[in-house]
């Protein structure tokens, strides 16, 4: 039987190969790659919406499904940052520092036991993490189209924020690390 659920994980899932066809995809000199990448952009955002309220509205959260959305959005943040590195030369230190933090996030989301209480705790931080992630990719994507900045900017502005984000993203580890002691 189909249910609420599914239909989430569904969704969810769909921001896995968004990812790949972003990384795939995007070309920052070619107006229509970006476009598309922003159209790709915008979906991943709603998917992560929309399967959030699916299950709120219709069924109940769980760990399970904690984890998938988990692996799904940083299937989708690793795709992307990975095409800005290849486009915008972001440091690879800064690439590895992101990447290790994605997937410490997800080993700490699998082993945290009391996902509720992990998020309560730090669900303010969780959100900036997500904002700055999302702003970045915002910005890499539609600064091309504007022409006001050269790569040399572009680059610096990629490094700040993935910087920024990884920083944050490791605050919240230490938060939902120390939440469950």
């Amino acid at each position: 039987m189909w249910t609420a659920r599914n239909s989430a994980t569904v969704i969810s899932g769909l921001r896995i190969p968004l990812g790949i066809a972003f990384l795939s995809i995007f070309q920052k000199d070619n107006i229509n790659s970006v476009c598309i990448c922003i159209a790709i952009a915008l979906i991943a955002q709603i998917s992560d919406h929309l399967d959030g309220w699916i299950v709120r509205r219709y069924s109940s959260p769980s760990l399970s499904g904690w984890i998938e959305d988990s692996f799904s959005d940083r299937a989708f943040y690793i795709g992307c940052l990975l095409a800005f590195e290849r486009e915008y030369n972001i440091n690879l230190a800064i690439v590895w520092i992101f990447i290790m933090r994605e997937i410490l996030y997800y080993a700490v989301r699998i082993t945290s036991g009391d996902f509720v209480v992990c998020y309560q705790k730090s669900r303010l931080v969780i959100l900036l993490h997500a904002g700055v992630v999302r702003v970045a990719i915002a910005i890499l994507c539609l600064f091309p189209t504007v022409g006001y900045l050269d790569i040399s900017s572009m680059t610096m502005i990629g490094n700040v924020l993935f910087l920024i984000s990884s920083l944050v993203g490791y605050y919240m580890l230490f938060r939902v690390a120390t939440a469950r002691h």
